[in-house]
């Protein structure tokens, strides 16, 4: 007789860091292992991951981990997991697998000691359980779900999936998922959007407001759009719409270049815009569509600093024509209202594709009605999003007929157990349940510094510059030291240097000797004006924004 677990390291009663274990028989199978964005921010913390405690615990039983696709709250805690348990294997589709080596690539891991693995169509077998990816559509290619079968029936894993059929975003077809697995013991299904009535197919369009917004620009004038890089389908809208009125597309956003690159690999037949190198957007002509993307913890930063005047290669023009697909989720009001009202400033030509036009693709009612009543699950337990929507979840799908009796609402660390074919306990607990605040390198080791800098320390690298200053004449001497972390390979060193040497010099005469008397001798304005200056040149270099920290000291 089978002894199956199921819990939450996170996911149930939130928005985010979906993480989900199933222990068959004591071996453990992982899913997911995301990102959240907490509600409350304090001391610019933007990222919490699942606490992996019972995981580091219990890191000799895991079996696998296993990936849905690679958004944010899916996938983007794993390199901080990878760090601690190497050598686990992880499980994914073709699509997400190089997604998710170069995720992990911008981290010190090493990565022969990762294997990323295509679930292949006969499925893989561990000890007494056999596993299979479920093709689904989504809003990334290669969207899949899994089945855990074993000899009782099969436990069923469906989230971020749209019921209906995509194109190069995947296909969910339910009752040929019921025939490949005609005895479900239990579903676990994505139900956070319960709330939304109908099919999110039939809502996931925004063609008509698209339409609208290209109708009304002229070919002297820009269309900009603002959205999430994880959510394709919806921009593919926006390609098909620039292909309709022959505009080309500036992609300023490199994770979504990266996937529209590949998207364009694995379908050569596909048809699509000319795609234009940002680097040279202003020497673009204005007839184009950019497309300004970001992950939901970056995109409002981004705009807040293009705004700012502060972005390397990309200013708003007061002809623009603006198109926000991208609602802020909880804790982002604020941050999303103010880059909006910044906008606006500039260009009053705004279109906010809100929440109550915009839908994800995830499950709404009627596809989790659905899914209940064509998969016949005997037991249903509704996963992935804010503990009011589960129940109505559950509400809906027992008004259709099903069994309240047979469904299950769980929270972070409560342990729904089954035997054989049947749940015989809701009681257990783990201990350990959470979040674990990141930061560029560890976690939990952080000051408001630490927190403030960490995803740029990772990403982009700090550049330190210690200059001498003669305390007489308050030149700076022609020899001061610059290093590097993270930011170039030494055989770029030397020309780097010479750009940095070269603004440093020039800003430090246009600033602290300058005779203007609010900029002469002002450290401040000298240090700020440095570090805005060189950030630029090196993104032009390396398209990358490090941090610059600057040392002065007069001799």
């Amino acid at each position: 007789m089978t002894n199956v677990k199921f819990f939450a390291l996170g996911g149930l009663d939130e928005n985010g860091k979906n993480c989900y274990v199933l222990d068959i028989n004591n071996d453990l199978f992982v899913m997911n292992f995301g990102t959240k964005v907490p509600i409350v921010s304090t001391y610019g913390i933007d990222t919490l991951i699942p606490d992996y405690d019972y995981l580091k615990n219990n890191a000799k039983r895991i079996k696998g981990i296993f990936i849905v696709d690679t958004k944010n709250d899916s996938l983007s805690g794993l390199p901080w997991l990878v760090m601690e348990i190497p050598n686990i294997p992880i499980f994914c589709s073709s699509f997400s697998r190089i997604s998710i080596l170069e995720r992990l690539s911008k981290y010190n891991i090493n990565l022969k000691s990762i294997y990323v693995e295509v679930i292949p169509e006969q499925g893989i077998k561990v000890n007494d359980t056999i596993i299979h990816a479920i093709p689904l559509a989504g809003a990334l290619p290669g969207t899949i779900g899994f089945s855990f079968t074993v000899k009782e029936g099969s436990y069923l894993f469906l989230t971020n999936f749209v019921d209906g059929d995509l194109g190069v975003y995947g296909k969910t077809d339910l009752p040929a998922i019921k025939s490949k697995f005609p005895n479900v013991l239990a579903l676990f299904l994505d139900s956070g959007m319960s709330n939304f009535n109908g099919k999110s197919s039939q809502k996931i369009t925004i063609t008509n407001e698209l339409e609208q917004v290209f109708n009304e620009t002229t070919k002297d004038e820009r269309i900009i759009i603002g959205a999430y890089d994880q959510e394709m389908a919806t921009l593919h809208q926006v390609l098909d719409m620039a292909l309709k009125y022959g505009r080309d597309i500036v992609t300023y956003g490199r994770s979504y270049h990266q996937l529209l690159e590949l998207l364009q690999k694995r379908n050569p037949d596909l048809k699509l815009p000319k795609i234009l190198d940002y680097k040279y957007i202003s020497k673009h002509d204005n007839n184009v569509v950019i497309i300004i993307s970001g992950t939901v913890e970056r995109l409002f930063k981004r705009f807040i600093r293009i705004t700012e005047n502060n972005d390397v290669y990309f200013k708003f023009s007061k002809s623009d024509h603006f198109v926000m697909i991208a609602p802020p989720i909880n804790g982002q009001e604020t941050e999303a209202s103010y880059a909006l009202d910044e906008i606006a400033r500039i260009t009053p030509k705004i279109t906010d594709i809100s929440e109550d036009k915009f839908y994800q693709c995830r499950p709404t009612k009627q596809d989790i009605i659905d899914a209940v009543n064509i998969l016949k699950p005997k037991y249903f337990l509704p996963i992935q999003g804010l503990y009011r929507y589960l129940s109505v979840a559950v509400r809906e799908v027992c008004a259709s007929g099903y069994s309240q009796g047979n469904c299950v609402i769980l929270q972070n660390g409560k342990i729904a157990q089954f035997e054989g074919n049947k749940l015989i306990s809701q009681k257990g607990k783990i201990a350990n349940v959470g979040d674990i605040i990141i930061d560029g390198f560890g976690v939990d080791d952080i000051s408001k510094e630490v927190i403030l800098e960490r995803e740029i320390l990772v990403r982009d690298g700090v550049i330190i510059i210690s200059i001498l200053i003669d305390k007489k004449s308050k030149q700076i001497y022609d020899k001061f030291d610059i290093k590097y972390i993270g930011v170039i390979d030494p055989d770029e060193r030397s020309e780097t240097d010479k750009i940095i040497k070269k603004h440093v010099i020039d800003v430090y005469s246009k600033t602290y000797l300058s005779e203007d008397a609010k900029m002469k001798n002002n450290l401040n304005n000298f240090q700020n004006l440095v570090r805005k200056v060189i950030r630029k040149k090196i993104f032009k270099l390396t398209n990358k924004e490090p941090m610059i920290a600057i040392s002065l000291t007069e001799l």
